[in-house]
């Protein structure tokens, strides 16, 4: 941006200058307004034309806070966010809204009227989640596949460690042939202990049934390194049982 020639100087032309010398000081006030507006406006030194005095750009001096906002007056610049200048607009209740961030115009990345939810989930087919919101909607699930006809023992399939810390939220059973006379019952362990206290809460499928699914829980948490098995701890009395599918689903901690 260039410096204007002429510096502005409110005490010229002295009282005591010579009338001779006011054809200078005239031409030197319209250089002076020329050089100024022209920053960002079409101002030619000579001449007419319909664009004259029309913005060619609009430059915002950076500003540590724009103000304050009131009725009637609302307020639009360059304001200081994470040490750059970034255009804000300061409404009438004087809420500061960003409107771009690092190189990114934020009216361009939110289309279709879309709002940013605080952690609910959203409520319109343009509504955007937020991090918090997806972050604690993912889920992992821990599966054990126990084939064949079953028995009645402990650590079915195996150990599963846990990488990430979490909720247990949901267990669920299935078998492809159905017990029969009996529910097959199983117990679900984390570092050996149960996590059902209350023992009549354990996942179960019932006689007949194929599938069957839990939500309560005595023990809920789960740690890195954790290690979570499962037991079977009735099987059905006449058709045991075949081809089984546990499940335990729990929710990754939000941090």
């Amino acid at each position: 941006m260039s410096i204007p020639t002429v510096a502005w100087d409110e005490t010229s032309p002295a009282g005591s200058q010579a009338i001779s010398l006011g054809d200078n000081r005239i031409r030197e006030f319209k250089t002076q307004v020329r050089q100024v507006m022209g920053v960002d406006h079409d101002f030619p030194s000579s001449g007419s034309a319909a664009d004259n005095g029309q913005h060619l750009q609009v430059t915002l001096q950076e500003q540590a806070d724009l103000g304050t906002g009131a009725v009637g007056a609302t307020l639009l610049g360059s304001q200081t966010e994470s040490g750059k200048g970034e255009l804000f607009y300061t409404d009438e209740d004087d809420n500061d809204i960003q409107l771009t961030s690092g190189g990114y115009s934020i009216a361009n990345m939110i289309e279709d009227g879309a709002t940013m939810q605080t952690s609910a989930a959203p409520t319109a087919d343009a509504g955007i989640a937020n991090k918090l919101y997806v972050d604690s909607s993912a889920v992992k699930t821990i599966m054990w596949v126990i084939p064949n006809a079953v028995e009645t023992g402990t650590e079915q399939s195996g150990r599963a460690y846990i990488d990430v810390p979490g909720i247990i939220t949901k267990a669920r059973a299935y078998a492809k042939t159905a017990p029969t006379d009996a529910s097959l019952l199983f117990d679900i362990n984390i570092n050996g202990t149960t996590i059902w206290t209350t023992q009549g809460d354990r996942v179960a499928i019932a006689s007949g049934a194929n599938a069957g699914s839990e939500t309560s829980f005595d023990v809920t948490a789960l740690a890195v390194d954790d290690y979570v098995t499962c037991d079977i701890d009735q099987v059905g009395s006449t058709v045991a049982g075949s081809d089984i599918t546990v499940l335990l689903t729990y929710t990754p901690n939000v941090t």
